[in-house]
């Protein structure tokens, strides 16, 4: 009686651990070191007599830090210009990272200063418009003084026609003004959220297990974005004095290599992107200013024109009128194009923005927090803090700790992370089509009624994101008020 007693408390003994070593193995990953698998309850422990290795601390790779590095802020660059370009980068050795990174600051200075330049040749040719326009203006006004303007139905109805399409080319310039703003916002929120996605879960991963590809957001597939077409140039004005002279405006010559070590190269090319950013700002604004200026100049011909030629005819000033309903009409067009454009910008941000933040601020942060608390990590941690950590390469844990609790679901946020930052939209349609979540449902149901819609009038899709019903409606007035 006494020994089939043991055997079968031997037995079930066995049948645990067997169960335990699987459950164990399920969830280790092939990249981890043999020593961290054997401190994990998994993969074979060698030594003899049972005893554990204590996992080595990670290895430091500064070629692989500084590259990771560069290639963020390069990342960074090209979404503020996106006809940036650099050659010839190597990040196979420290020198050669330096090298890369001297390269990546002379061509992105040059871009800028490419810009500012271009930004200046811009405002002398305003000054020449303007110019040319005031002159202009002081003629039309001794012609109408000298000739008696027609009062008849026809005329006054074609000045009113006129007024109204003009009218509705500057409300449609004003609108696609805001909307270019709130799409540089949109999309600088989700950068951000990106980043701190990856920081969040990089910096309280353990050490010796790497949960997010070094690249991820170097990446990433962003919001899809449509630049402005590129205009013909307008004709030419007659010259007068210009503001700044002829011969300072030329090209810039290439500036010299940042001095100091990787960490000054790249804190200097991290202080050209703010001027990057500004310099494409005003180009657009300036380039959307000349256009204003060249048709107002062209209309004011059409009337001089018009004055000089006819005398006194009733046709040839509705000619006049006529030309110049034309030429309105032809700016409303483009100008409702580009709101059309703008519009489709602003609303693909806008959905990239939400989904990003949403599994930030729901996802990330609290799985994150809930694991460091299951591991005895009390502190509380914000966004800036994790950053610092985060840049400088520090971890939450060190590599000493044998055993981490919860490690399975912070393997699966991990796995989340890296879906939802390397393709946002197709991250939001699975969770949708494999959880109930209310966000996850929100988010797939914002970007099937994009989808849908942009393919009808884009204005009125933006006027429909801030009305009454639907997920869009909803979506926009949460991002518009966050």
């Amino acid at each position: 009686m006494r020994p089939a007693l043991l055997l079968s408390v031997l037995t079930i003994s066995l049948l645990i651990f067997s169960i335990q070593k699987g459950n164990a193995q399920s969830h280790c990953q092939s990249y981890w070191t043999r020593a961290y698998k054997c401190s994990q309850g998994c993969g074979s422990c060698d030594g003899g007599g049972g005893a554990r290795n204590i996992p080595p601390p990670p290895i430091s790779n500064p070629v692989r830090d500084y590259g990771n590095q560069l290639n963020e802020v390069i990342a960074r660059i090209l979404s503020v210009a996106p006809d940036f370009r650099v050659s010839g980068l190597n990040f196979d050795s420290l020198a050669d990272l330096s090298v890369s990174a001297d390269r990546t600051f002379v061509s992105a200075a040059y871009r800028l200063d490419s810009l500012v330049q271009s930004n200046l040749r811009v405002r002398n040719a305003l000054s020449d418009i303007n110019a040319t326009i005031r002159a202009l203006g002081l003629r039309e006004k001794e012609l109408e003084s000298a000739l008696a303007t027609s009062n008849s139905n026809e005329v006054r109805a074609a000045k009113e026609k006129l007024k109204t399409v003009q009218g509705w080319e500057t409300a449609w310039d004003a609108r696609t003004r805001i909307m270019n703003s709130m799409t540089g916002e949109f999309r600088r929120r989700s950068d951000v959220a990106a980043e701190n996605i990856v920081r969040w879960i990089t910096v309280a991963s353990p050490p010796e297990a790497r949960t997010l590809p070094a690249n991820l957001l170097a990446g990433r597939k962003k919001a899809a974005f449509e630049p402005k077409p590129v205009m013909p140039a307008p004709a030419a004005v007659v010259p007068s004095k210009p503001i700044i002279p002829a011969q300072a405006i030329r090209m810039p010559a290439f500036r010299g290599n940042p001095p100091g070590n990787l960490n000054n190269k790249i804190a200097a090319i991290e202080q050209l992107i703010p001027a990057l950013a500004k310099a494409r700002a005003n180009a657009g604004d300036l380039g959307r200013e000349k256009a204003r200026k060249g048709l107002a100049l062209e209309n004011l011909r059409i009337r001089v024109d018009a004055l000089e030629s006819a005398g006194r005819s009733k046709s040839a000033l509705l000619t006049a009128l006529e030309r110049q309903i034309e030429k309105a009409d032809d700016a409303w067009s483009t100008a409702a194009m580009d709101g059309h454009r703008q519009g489709r910008n602003l609303l693909n941000a806008a959905i990239e923005t939400y989904v990003l933040e949403t599994f930030l601020n729901d996802v990330v942060k609290p799985k994150v927090t809930e694991f460091i608390r299951d591991n005895g990590y009390t502190r509380l941690l914000e966004n800036s803090a994790i950053g610092e950590m985060y840049r400088s390469g520090q971890f939450l844990f060190n590599s000493t700790k044998q055993r981490y609790q919860s490690l399975e679901r912070m393997i699966d946020v991990a796995k989340q992370a890296k879906d939802v930052v390397d393709d946002f939209k197709s991250y939001a349609t699975a969770a949708a089509a494999a959880s109930a979540s209310p966000n996850n449902v929100a988010a797939a149901n914002l970007i099937r009624e994009q989808e849908g819609l942009l393919d009808r009038q884009t204005w009125s899709l933006m006027e429909a994101a801030v009305g009454k019903t639907g997920p869009l409606a909803q979506v926009a007035r949460k991002i518009l008020t966050r």
